[in-house]
């Protein structure tokens, strides 16, 4: 089992992957997003925190994603706990539509291909 350590709710076809959301996505969220420019100190105790969360749900390994600063931060305190971390591979399908001549209205889609698993 892989804890869906990201902003975003595990889709069905993420299942397949054997992707499961973890039990307090909105604790998770508070601790992925950021309001104000964070320092390094944020970061890393934000890191911690995220990988405190993981080893009290018995985490091994987990899918990250979000805030590129962060996510150095994370994967070390990760490795510290032996918990083992993904990033997402996904393919993306960019459509443009014009509307009323004068705007451009673009929609991507997002197909999870696979996991790549980091150091």
């Amino acid at each position: 089992m892989i804890y869906n350590f990201t902003q975003h709710e595990t889709i069905p076809y993420q299942k397949k992957f054997n992707i499961v959301d973890v039990p307090n996505q909105e604790y998770l969220k508070s601790l992925l997003t950021f309001d104000v420019l964070p320092d390094s100190d944020e970061l890393e105790k934000r890191a911690i925190l995220i990988a405190d969360y993981a080893t009290e749900i018995g985490a091994k390994q987990i899918m990250i994603g979000g805030a590129l600063y962060l996510m150095p931060y994370l994967i070390d305190e990760l490795n510290k706990r032996n918990i083992i971390s993904y990033f997402a591979f996904s393919k993306r399908v960019n459509k443009e539509m014009i509307v009323n001549d004068e705007t451009v209205i673009k929609k991507s889609k997002f197909l999870m291909e696979g996991l790549i698993k980091n150091k």
